[in-house]
């Protein structure tokens, strides 16, 4: 059904006018088709993987599965010789009809999980070990965990996602929106079983080994360039802003929009998971999360004693009222969900990294098929 224009595709790694050193295009044109683009990640919760290889026999990106991308400009700013008509063939007749989807359902957002290891240098300085640690066995030792570590946790990402680097103490991966909760907690996990538990009988009673991490979701089409400098950013303020062995998660919207929220390790993922969970069983809207965040978010709290009991109250209240069918009052779940929600806010910093942390919670079951 194609025409002989589909076997220009091929040549279509180096833009006409555009100017890149040999190490570039040497790069460009060996990992073109090894590493998935945002666009991929982003689709990969929703697109089966093998139908990737379809787009991939054209040189096509996963952008092109997205309709608001399926025009002639498109297609001409980036020097693709196909007709719009062949493009729908194969994107939407093809691959979106097999899968059951319409341009609606596809998530268009995607994670970057950046991490890296607390207080190495006083590690291996040996200020955090025994006196009768011998520090070149325990740098071997290190070594050997943070290589296992490194492995294991690539292992992890490339499940849901891809990995860029693990090496040492050091972690870049890109994760889709749907696998990023467990796939943080595990990663977390990882690291404590591969690096802390096995090294702990080195260390002084006081001390553990520990890992800090910054979050980035961000929308397929922004730079790459900007979502890594937040992850950097992000992955720093964990450390200066949490005192280390936390999580700093910032959500870049495409209208612009960026919330951010730390958090300590812990049980705090297994309490926004839970929340999701109530959330998915389409017994609720997430209108209380925002009629609560806009009613509370900008009082004085701290110098009002019945702040705590007001709060309480109209969270239940606004829960309650955000239930879908309005003819089934389920007590049971109403408290499940209230309890859900006081319990995560008993796991942040403060109440506006909360009320920051529950909007997100909105927004990540809105593009992970929740309401839109």
């Amino acid at each position: 059904f194609l025409s002989e224009n589909a076997i220009m595709v091929k040549s279509n790694s180096i833009k006409t006018g555009e100017a890149i050193c040999g190490v570039c295009a040497l790069k460009r044109l060996s990992s073109r088709k090894s590493f998935p683009s945002t666009a991929e990640i982003s689709l990969t919760s929703a697109i089966p993987k093998n139908e990737f290889e379809l787009l991939r026999q054209f040189d096509l990106d996963p952008q092109l599965l997205y309709k608001e991308n399926r025009n002639k400009d498109y297609l001409k700013k980036n020097q693709i010789p196909l007709e719009l008509k062949e493009i729908e063939e194969i994107t939407n007749n093809q691959i979106l009809k097999r899968a059951k989807l319409k341009d609606s359902d596809l998530p268009k957002y995607y994670a970057l999980i950046m991490y890296d290891g607390d207080n190495m240098g006083k590690l291996l300085s040996g200020a955090e070990l025994k006196e009768d640690v011998n520090l070149q066995n325990f740098h071997q030792k290190l070594a050997g965990s943070l290589s296992a570590n490194a492995k294991e946790s690539s292992k992890i990402v490339d499940q849901a996602g891809k990995t860029v680097y693990a090496g040492g103490d050091d972690f870049l991966g890109f994760c889709t929106l749907e696998k990023l909760l467990p796939t943080l907690k595990e990663l977390k996990e990882t690291f404590d079983r591969q690096v802390n538990q096995k090294l702990l009988h080195f260390l002084k009673p006081s001390s553990e080994i520990t890992m800090s991490a910054g979050v980035v979701i961000a929308h397929y089409k922004t730079p790459l360039h900007i979502v890594l400098n937040w992850a950097r950013k992000m992955e720093q303020e964990s450390k200066d802003r949490a005192g280390k062995n936390s999580v700093t998660l910032a959500v870049l919207k495409h209208s612009g929009d960026i919330k951010k929220v730390t958090w300590h390790w812990g049980e705090t993922i297994d309490k926004i998971q839970d929340i999701l969970g109530h959330l998915r069983l389409n017994k609720f809207s997430t209108n209380f999360i925002y009629t609560l965040d806009e009613e509370f978010r900008k009082l004085d709290y701290e110098a009002d004693e019945s702040y705590d009991q007001q709060f309480d109250s109209e969270l239940k209240r606004l829960i309650k009222r955000s239930g879908i069918d309005k003819n089934s009052k389920n007590e049971e779940l109403i408290d499940q969900l209230h309890k859900a929600c006081l319990d995560l806010e008993a796991k942040v910093k403060n109440r506006e990294d909360y009320f920051s942390l529950m909007r997100i919670i909105a927004f990540l079951y809105r593009e992970s098929g929740g309401e839109k």
